[in-house]
């Protein structure tokens, strides 16, 4: 499926948590081919940038299309000032999806930060691929006032489903995320914890820092469960595979984020680096 480049309307663009803004663009030809995983780009507003930015979607539908993002310098805080009714350009739908094994039995999504924005459309696909089975997402913030996706997740789900940790204990679980996935493998596994479970049995998809996925592979793979790791990396060219700036070591050679990913196998990605 070739990347569109189109001219999409913002519908609204809100201030969701602190420094965290919510987008909604209207464009159908490149929202309808949108699946979960990929990504757009948006160009930069910064005179100073030159190279466009990507953003994974956050949620979609045959018209509408959603990113959630991060004000962190410049440009971003160019992107927070655009209003509803203005035009942008849009390239998309970038890189490969994530693939939904409907045999699994449970699927945890484990963030960090603004790393819940992927997994939240993946959890949408979930929910029509795998109905069945018992979803669980585990997000990471550094304070309460950082903390976002709520509404959105418990609309799917249900209250329950979503839990928190913030570094400062303002909010939830007092510690970081890969603490509270410890705590709640235990919680899950009891007395069979040492044994260890069916590939089917437990699927994990994590994006955030990558210390922070480094780590939730760690305990995923070692435990014989499925992990998949949704990376970001800067791209000069857009995602349009022509920088190569994009590339992560893994044990089938080097890849490139924006062509062969952002979604790879936990256990194949070369971590130390």
């Amino acid at each position: 499926m070739a990347e569109l480049m189109r001219t999409a309307l913002i519908l609204s663009n809100e201030g969701i948590a602190t420094n965290i803004f919510r987008m909604t663009l209207q464009c159908p030809e490149i929202a309808s081919q949108a699946r979960p995983g990929q990504f757009v780009t948006l160009p930069p507003l910064d005179e100073l940038t030159t190279w466009r930015r990507p953003f994974t979607v956050y949620g979609r539908d045959s018209e509408r299309l959603t990113i959630v993002y991060r004000v962190v310098g410049r440009n971003t805080a160019l992107y927070a000032q655009l209003t509803g009714g203005r035009e942008i350009s849009l390239i998309g739908p970038l890189g490969q999806p994530a693939v939904i094994n409907p045999a699994v039995k449970e699927f945890w999504l484990v963030a960090g930060g603004c790393g819940l924005a992927p997994l939240r459309y993946i959890l949408q696909r979930i929910e029509k691929t795998a109905p069945e089975a018992k979803v669980r997402v585990l997000a990471g913030f550094a304070a309460k006032n950082e903390v976002f996706g709520h509404d959105d997740i418990d609309a799917s789900y249900g209250r329950g489903t979503f839990k928190v940790a913030t570094d400062d204990g303002s909010y939830g679980f007092h510690g970081t995320v890969v603490d509270l996935l410890s705590q709640a493998l235990r919680e899950r596994d009891g007395e069979n914890g040492d044994t260890l479970p069916k590939p089917e049995e437990l699927a994990v998809y994590t994006c955030g820092p990558r210390r922070m996925m480094a780590a939730v592979a760690a305990i995923i793979v070692g435990r014989g469960s499925t992990c998949h790791a949704l990376l970001e990396a800067r791209m000069a060219c857009g995602g349009l595979d022509a920088c190569k700036g994009c590339v992560v070591k893994t044990t089938d050679g080097l890849k490139q984020v924006c062509q062969d990913g952002p979604v790879f196998d936990a256990a194949k990605i070369i971590w130390e680096e």
